[in-house]
């Protein structure tokens, strides 16, 4: 566990630094992404070595070089592919989707099209995967709504046609938010469902005007439909 632990405290400081050394870094990143395997699977199940951290720790490391070198960008074009971004542990598949932002600032306008588009298409199998449960469902559509959000400081409403793809994950997210029967659920425990209609609604905050008004119009009688004893929550939507 020290080891790993050590390894995460080497990749958070490099993260910082506003440049690196000329290494390869992706064979580097790689290394780390199969060392924390191997060594967690040799912990004793009582350990507190969190697994993932490392792997988490690994990519946003490469978000924050891609720029620099190739091989980070080249391994974060593999690790967000929708063929391997779903068969990721669930917390690097939110870690992944929280930081959509930095993927933005290091992708091409080709590849970001790709990004939205597999990340719609990942957020619409959550109703098909029979193994994700509710909750993990749940955590990945917050990671995903506090992704878009940050995102909405990257591109240009007027000047960028990355907005259409952001509008439509948003759009599989509306359909993908859960219903909220009363208060009582939520003093109950069941605060991600709380949580991922307060990030929606931070969202839309944040969306520009010039096409919120025509989204809501459209999709708040949807969602009504689908939550129907929610219409309070709706119409409170509506009139923010």
């Amino acid at each position: 566990p020290g080891t790993v632990d050590t390894v995460i405290a080497v990749l958070r400081c490099l993260s910082r630094a506003p440049r690196l050394p000329s290494l390869d870094w992706g064979s580097i990143i790689r290394r780390c992404m199969r060392y924390e395997v191997k060594v967690v699977e040799l912990l004793p199940k009582d350990s507190t070595c969190k697994n993932g951290t490392l792997r988490e720790e690994s990519t946003m490391f490469a978000m924050a070089h891609a720029n620099q070198f190739d091989s980070l960008l080249t391994f974060l074009d593999e690790l967000s592919d929708f063929s391997r971004l779903r068969t990721l542990e669930i917390n690097l598949q939110s870690c992944l989707l929280n930081h959509l932002a930095d993927l933005v600032k290091v992708f091409s306008k080709s590849r970001l099209e790709k990004l939205f588009g597999d990340v719609s298409n990942h957020l619409l199998s959550f109703t098909s995967y029979i193994e994700l449960g509710t909750y993990h469902k749940s955590l990945l559509c917050i990671s995903c709504w506090k992704g878009l959000y940050e995102c909405l400081d990257e591109v240009s409403v007027d000047t960028s046609s990355h907005i259409s793809h952001i509008e439509r994950c948003m759009e599989v997210l509306f359909t993908l938010l859960p219903a909220v029967q009363s208060s009582v659920s939520v003093v109950s425990g069941d605060v991600t469902s709380a949580e991922e209609w307060s990030e929606a609604v931070r969202f839309l905050g944040k969306a520009p005007e010039s096409w919120l008004l025509d989204f809501l119009k459209v999709w708040c009688p949807y969602m009504i439909s689908l939550h129907p004893t929610n219409f309070p929550l709706k119409k409170n939507i509506l009139s923010s």
